[in-house]
């Protein structure tokens, strides 16, 4: 993605030849953090229901249940997503259109290039904050189901807290990355500003993160309380 974005500057002549920009190289592994992410976590939620598995009295189909909730994102919500994040990244091209390295006269390829890059970052985006949402919410179910919980036996007990603290540090290492590999470097070459839309994106990340390790973990508190 990096190369194909910088060979349809070259083409266009809003890059010199061989030139690279710090931000064009930054933001093309993002689309794909976003995925690897979920996949990281789906792996991290197993492991965490494996060892809360004897605080719970479940049979085997719901224990199944359980775990394709906690792995899954639903259907309609997906798509829902997928379309919202395509509208965002559309948007926020045309809104501020220096902002993704785009010349005052962008040949129509760079153009759909960006487009797709920015579709594809906000969609696995809003991808990830469905999936942080319904498999947190079912840790809370979770916790809540609990029925064999021993003050001495403490591995059960703190079983998801890994789970929601892998959450909270994904997300804010990809605000981290955004900022300091494909934003700050560019404000001594260029005007760099963040759209609306970009801001709002970045906001809602910092706190779906927040959110993340403290909710979910809270009814466990009040239940050791």
């Amino acid at each position: 993605m990096a190369l194909l974005g910088h060979v349809a500057r070259w083409l266009d002549g809003s890059l010199s030849p061989g030139s690279f920009q710090t931000a064009r190289l930054a933001e093309a592994p993002v689309p794909v953090y976003f995925l690897a992410l979920i996949h990281y976590l789906n792996s991290a939620s197993r492991r965490a229901l494996a060892s809360f598995g004897p605080a719970l009295e479940v049979g085997h189909q719901e224990y199944t249940e359980l775990e394709y909730i906690l792995t899954t994102i639903p259907r309609r919500a997906g798509i829902l997503a997928v379309l919202l994040g395509t509208l965002l990244g559309i948007t926020s091209v045309y809104s501020g259109p220096a902002s993704w390295g785009l010349s005052a006269n962008p040949s129509v390829g760079t153009t759909a290039f960006v487009v797709l890059m920015a579709a594809a970052i906000n969609v696995g985006a809003l991808l990830w904050v469905v999936h942080t949402i319904r498999q947190l919410r079912t840790v809370d179910r979770i916790h809540r189901m609990a029925t064999n919980l021993n003050l001495l036996h403490r591995e059960p007990l703190y079983a998801f807290s890994g789970l929601t603290l892998r959450t909270s540090i994904g997300a804010l290492l990809i605000v981290y990355y955004y900022h300091f590999l494909a934003f700050y470097p560019d404000v001594w070459e260029q005007q760099a500003n963040l759209t609306a839309i970009d801001a709002a994106t970045i906001g809602l990340t910092i706190a779906t993160a927040l959110t993340a390790f403290i909710l979910p973990l809270s009814s466990m508190h009040r239940r050791l309380v």
